[in-house]
Order: C-alpha cells, then structure tokens, then sequence
C-alpha cells in the first residue's frame, strides 16, 4: 500500500506489486543469460492512462507517486517518434539532465534500453535496464534485437493475463496531459546525433559481408553523411576535417566492411543503422 497521501494510483500500484513476483520470475532466465536486473512494461493510452508492469516494485511504486507527465523528456521525444507498428528503439543516456533519467538512476536503474512500438489507440513500451556497476550494454542492446523481440513475444505468452487492460483498477493516470500522436518533426540528422552522443564505445559493432566490422564514432559519421549523399569535402566542412582525413576514413570503412562504392556504404547505413534511430 501507499505510504504517501496521494492515492490515486494506489489500485494500480496494488495490482502490479500482486504481479511483480510473477514478472520476476517470467525475467529470470532471460535476466540470468543477458545480465539484465530490471524490465518494465508499459501500456500508454491516449488519453493518460496507462499499465505498469515491473519486477521493481519500489521504482513503480515511487513512479505512480511521483511522475505526474512525461511531457519533454527524452521518453516522450521517443514516443513521439514511433510510427504505427514499427519498432523504436531508444537508448539511455549515461550522463543526462532528463528528469525520467534520473528518476530511474535514483533506483539503480541504468544503461537502459527501450523498445517502443505504437498501436491504434496507444503505445507499448519495453525497457530493459541493469546497475550503475556493471559495464555499458549499449552496443549488447544494438546487436541482440532479435534476442529482445524474442523476449518481448515470450514476456507477452506468459504474462497474457497481467497485460489485459479491460480492467479500469489495473490503469494507472497520469495527472498532466501531453500529446501522445505521431510526429516526424525531428530530423534524421538529429536522430543520428543523439544515437552518437549517446553510444560511449570506441567502437561499434556492424554485421557486413566481411563479418563483424568494428567501426569508430568517427566512420559512422561518416557513413550517416555518405548515405545522405554528401561529398567527401562536404563531409569534411560539416565535421571540420580535411577532405584527405575523409578520404582516409572512408577507405577504411570500405575495406573493413568489404563494401566498395558509396552507394553500397549509403544502402548498408540504412540497412543496418538507419531503422535504430
């Protein structure tokens, strides 16, 4: 029960603390073969209601108190950006003023991973998270998508029951209003940007037809203004390098990834990094 004098999510959080040890066990063996702590579901309804699932009853519970709209934060700019049955994957900044960020910090939730998909009257949300010690999962998240899908269909077989939201005591509110609709208002570009700023390894991970190829920060750049089209000197004025730097990169991303003109590099971009952001 709550402790604090705000009850009204109180029969919502009633109902997902009956069903945390269940989730948790439901998580265990995925959490066990991934090194995963935390997992949320949630269901958002259009008009503020929405469903919480967690074996972290103590973030839920503090969440249904104290996280009264989500309006400009990070969580919402990826809501807002997930088209009609198309996967959105979002990952957590590690150092971020977002206050949904913190919140989730405030209980060892971190390097998290989100995968957001919009229906026609709402948006499911899948988060996957773990603690501040162990390492950053960004690029594990990036390249095991099929491994997270397979778990959301598993999680949805053997939690069935929970999921439904016929049952008005199970849907939590949340007290301010914010737009919930699809826009495409943020550019690729920016996307892009945050996918970058956001990514800590020196080295990113990509399937090609020469197997894994290990591409810096530097070559996915790179290869984001190759598959919007941009020259090497277009590149180079953009990120304030010589055109032979350019080149140089380029020439490595060819020959790491066994593809050799620019509009294979472009179509692999898309392919393989495009539909992340």
């Amino acid at each position: 029960m709550y402790d604090k004098l705000d009850l009204t999510n109180a029969s919502a959080f009633d109902f997902c603390k009956s069903a945390s040890e269940t989730i948790a066990d439901i998580c265990q063996p995925f959490f066990k073969a991934t090194g995963l702590t935390s997992f949320i579901y949630g269901r958002v309804f259009f008009d503020g209601r929405y469903l919480g699932l967690t074996n972290e009853i103590e973030w839920i519970k503090n969440w249904f108190q104290d996280i009264h709209t989500i309006a400009d934060t990070a969580f919402h700019t990826s809501l807002l950006q997930t088209p009609l049955h198309v996967p959105n994957y979002s990952l957590w900044s590690f150092t971020s003023e977002d206050k949904i960020i913190q919140f989730n910090n405030r209980f060892n939730l971190w390097h998290g991973f989100d995968i957001h998909y919009r229906l026609e009257d709402s948006l499911e949300v899948w988060c996957f998270a773990t603690s501040k010690e162990s390492h950053q999962l960004n690029n594990f998240y990036l390249n095991n998508l099929k491994l997270f899908h397979h778990f959301c269909l598993y999680f949805r077989e053997k939690a069935a029951s929970f999921m439904e939201t016929n049952v008005e005591s199970r849907l939590a509110v949340f007290k301010e209003h914010f737009d919930l609709s699809y826009h495409d208002s943020v550019s690729l570009k920016a996307n892009f940007n945050a996918f970058i700023g956001s990514f800590p390894l020196t080295r990113y991970s990509l399937h090609t037809k020469n197997g894994k190829a290990k591409l810096s920060k530097r070559e996915l750049e790179c290869m984001f203004h190759i598959s919007q089209g941009k020259t090497a000197k277009e590149i180079g004025k953009l990120l304030n390098l010589s055109n032979r730097t350019i080149e140089f990169y380029i020439g490595n991303i060819k020959q790491k990834t066994g593809y050799q003109s620019k509009s294979a590099l472009g179509d692999l971009f898309r392919e393989k990094i495009q539909k992340m952001l």
